[in-house]
């Protein structure tokens, strides 16, 4: 059942909310908790974790929703920075008053906040060198909201994202859930909650950042590679070898092998497969 609670020995109800649990060991962030109820957020379609919202979810209900638990490392969060490398917390149209607040709790965990009034002046940040996450403070009627998201998500490093929403619309929440944001939380909960929001979302951004960059890295490579480059990277990719890839070509053979032998330099491969791994790695 995607809808259930955890009854503690007693029989009272203990939903499972920011932090380690002892009993099972191991971080609890795969759920979408609403009040003393839980929903796995990752065993629902978007149509039916809209459908269970509505069933569940007043508009005085208050609400976390959290990112599977396989994009957590397991085991106690500890995100004290040192001052070369804190994170930056880019706040989008946030009220003064709850930014005043956030600012104090980022300030006690040594985080950098930055403010933005605009969608325009948070997506002109380059995403591959900024460690960290956003908070976006759902404005309207939520559709420029998932639009940002989606543009922060396709961006060349992937941003963490935070949603914070006023009123509790299903369909929203759902969509964002789906568009990748890290957690979606009511804009009534303690700042407290906001923070942990936002370490959690620091944490995967940290776990996931190495690989995004790297992949960064080697689509550039792969861009970098001659209209030539990229018939000989094609042929040899389905298992051709150089005479054959000659023939197709209509060039020469030793055309072939210089063209192959700049493939390997400029994507720092070795080997063909390698070379494929990468390729396959990046979807190609």
């Amino acid at each position: 059942m995607p809808l259930s609670s955890n009854t503690a020995p007693g029989g009272a109800c203990q939903p499972y909310y920011n932090g380690y649990d002892d009993h099972h060991k191991q971080w609890r962030f795969d759920f979408l908790i609403v009040q003393r109820a839980i929903i796995d957020a990752s065993a629902l379609s978007k149509p039916k974790i809209s459908a269970t919202l509505d069933a569940v979810l007043g508009p005085k209900k208050s609400f976390i929703v959290r990112p599977p638990l396989s994009r957590l490392p397991q085991g106690p969060i500890v995100l004290q920075e040192s001052s070369s490398t804190r994170p930056i917390v880019d706040c989008l149209c946030m009220p003064l008053e709850l930014a005043d607040r956030l600012r104090i709790e980022l300030q006690h965990q040594n985080w950098e906040m930055a403010s933005h009034q605009s969608p325009e002046t948070l997506l002109s940040q380059p995403s591959e060198q900024r460690y960290g996450c956003a908070v976006i403070y759902n404005w309207s009627d939520g559709r420029e909201s998932l639009e940002l998201i989606h543009r922060l998500r396709a961006s060349k490093v992937p941003t963490q994202i935070v949603l914070v929403v006023v009123e509790a619309v299903a369909p929203i929440i759902a969509r964002a859930a789906h568009g990748g944001v890290t957690e979606v939380l009511q804009a009534n909960q303690p700042t407290a909650e906001l923070r942990d929001a936002i370490a959690n979302a620091i944490e995967i951004d940290r776990a996931e950042r190495p690989r995004a960059i790297e992949s960064l890295q080697q689509r550039e490579r792969l861009e970098s590679l001659s209209e030539g480059e990229r018939d000989v990277l094609r042929l040899v990719l389905d298992g051709l070898p150089n005479k054959v890839i000659a023939a197709r070509l209509d060039v020469s053979q030793r055309t072939v092998e210089a063209r192959r032998h700049k493939l390997f330099l400029k994507t720092g491969t070795t080997s063909i497969a390698e070379l494929v791994r990468m390729v396959v790695q990046l979807g190609g």
